[in-house]
């Protein structure tokens, strides 16, 4: 895969923080991100401008969270503010079918059900970048 650089065994362990990277979601295998969320059992950290492929490609990812919140599971979720020009940008340049505005609604619905999650907006990292000028 163009882009994706593989560690040595040795640092694909348990312990090793990122074991991969893909620059598109689509570069993973689809089951790749399921079994991911499924194996997980201390800490699941999701990072993406959407994330709206998730909960469409998984229909049970948000009880699977639960059920991971429920077991001791750490769930750690960041996503671009759907109104900033920067996801608009982001859309343009990659031609996307869906875009941020209107797939946003699908990973809100995950945060919302998921017990504990608190609104992103109140968050100070968040804060902090926004009063920053950075894109997310």
């Amino acid at each position: 895969m163009a882009g994706v650089q593989r560690r040595s065994a040795d640092a694909a362990s348990a312990n090793a923080e990122i074991v991969a990277a893909y620059p598109y979601p689509s570069d993973m295998p689809h089951s790749g991100w399921w079994e991911l969320i499924e194996r997980a059992e201390r800490q699941i950290d999701l990072l993406g401008y959407t994330l709206y492929f998730l909960p469409m490609d998984h229909p049970r990812l948000v009880e699977t969270i639960q059920e991971k919140c429920a077991n001791g599971c750490k769930v750690r979720v960041v996503i671009a503010d759907p109104e900033s020009k920067h996801v608009a940008d982001r859309d343009d340049e990659e031609d996307l079918a869906l875009n941020a505005g209107r797939s946003d609604s699908h990973i809100a619905e995950v945060l919302r059900a998921i017990d504990g999650m608190r609104e992103l907006r109140d968050a100070p990292a968040r804060r902090a970048a926004v009063q920053l000028g950075l894109p997310l």
